[in-house]
């Protein structure tokens, strides 16, 4: 018995996908529902004939061949779906299955309501084709209305030709409304679980659309673009900038295979983050094998520039272990503390950016450093002597600013 209704739900899921290659998931939604009304509109045409049959073929020909045409539509549909003319397979089904209502109340009448089968099309209608035009959706919607109202009026008690007992009258009045009431269950069952799947790949893409938006922009930033903020703009008094540079990595990448370098990269960068993560800092930005680091932002505190200094240590003797094409790796480093600005600039592509002297200086004081060392400021010196051990360096010609003393940060004390 589980074989067989695995077999069945593997045969549905099947039809339920034919020919749906649409990326726009609305779309595809509907190209999943048009495909199961389709089948389930050739399986209940084809009980019904099976009915008519049994009660009396001669008499009721009319619906029998009614119900085989609308039958071979339905799978018409299927047939333009699985070549991806989409909009007319949905247009065939509708128009059809108004007619085929208006043909089979026609032969058979109102009394077995067979006419309230166009209430469930304007519920299709609804869905089907929501993205049209108003204009063409009100005249789609305006069919089974009319329809409904013709028949009503028209296909009364004697105005029929063909004639049924009452107990037949009563047995397809009776199947009728369940069968409408049963399809647009159905539809609506199909419908409601469309909607829950799409709600939970908005959620889903929510989610990564957030995780996406940290991976560029502090937490604190990114809510306030959330909440309109249009222009971000803040000054701090005291922020620790670090930049790191990885020595001899230019040379090194042009004799890789571009898998290799990304890879090997993006390794030592994964490994740089989680130390982000671990000194609660920020990384404004990567500039090839270059990286830029602030500590004091966009959450202002007194202990960034210890912070930094432990990161530094420790991004010094994470890079020594590595090694990319059996050659060793040194980083160069350099930090300073003063006063900065920083923002979020462009509309597309957001950037959160740090300007100021601050950030010279240390940019400075990197690309003057010595491999596999860390260059620190006077004022920095000052600030962590007492808790780090540090080598005077000496004056050294510091562009824009002139001769500066530096030093060395060599460990925690």
């Amino acid at each position: 018995m589980s074989q067989l209704l695995h077999k069945i739900a593997t045969l549905w899921s099947s039809i339920s996908g034919i020919g749906n290659r649409s990326r726009d998931y609305d779309e595809s939604r509907r190209i999943i529902l048009s495909n199961q009304i389709a089948a389930l509109g050739v399986l209940t045409m084809l009980a019904y004939d099976v009915i008519y049959l049994a009660y009396d073929p001669l008499l009721l020909v009319g619906p029998i061949t009614v119900n085989v045409i609308g039958a071979l539509v339905c799978i018409t549909v299927l047939y333009l779906n699985h070549h991806e003319q989409y909009g007319a397979a949905r247009l065939l089904i509708y128009i059809s299955t108004n007619i085929q209502i208006y043909l089979l109340t026609y032969y058979l009448g109102t009394v077995t309501g067979m006419h309230l089968l166009h209430i469930m099309m304007i519920s299709f209608a609804g869905f089907f084709f929501a993205r049209e035009t108003r204009l063409r959706l009100f005249s789609l919607l305006a069919m089974p209305v009319l329809l409904f109202f013709i028949e009503y009026f028209l296909f009364t008690p004697g105005n029929t030709p063909i004639e049924l007992n009452p107990a037949m009258i009563h047995f397809l009045y009776f199947t009728l409304s369940a069968t409408t009431f049963i399809l647009v269950m159905v539809f609506f069952s199909l419908f409601y679980k469309e909607i829950l799947r799409t709600e939970d790949l908005l959620q889903k893409e929510y989610q990564r659309s957030e995780s996406l938006l940290l991976n560029i922009l502090p937490k604190q930033i990114a809510d306030r673009l959330k909440q309109k903020e249009h222009t971000i703009a803040d000054s701090y008094s005291s922020v620790t900038i670090l930049f790191a540079d990885l020595v001899g990595f230019t040379d090194m990448a042009a004799k890789l295979h571009p898998e290799m370098l990304v890879d090997q990269l993006n390794r030592i960068y994964q490994e740089y983050d989680a130390l982000l993560e671990k000194y609660d800092v920020e990384k404004i930005k990567t500039l090839g094998d270059a990286y830029m680091i602030a500590g004091g932002l966009p959450v202002a505190r007194d202990d960034h520039m210890e912070l930094i200094a432990h990161l530094a240590l420790d991004m010094r003797d994470l890079v020594k272990k590595q090694n990319i094409a059996d050659r060793k790796l040194d980083l160069r480093i350099g930090f300073h503390s003063g006063p900065v600005v920083a923002g979020v600039i462009g509309n597309r592509k957001f950037s959160y950016d740090v300007w100021g002297d601050t950030v010279n200086i240390a940019s400075r004081l990197e690309s003057t450093g010595v491999p596999g060392t860390i260059q620190v400021s006077g004022t920095c010196y000052e600030e962590l002597k007492d808790k780090f051990h540090l080598e005077e360096r000496g004056e050294i010609d510091v562009k824009g600013v002139g001769k500066m003393r530096t030093y060395f940060l060599n460990a925690a004390r």
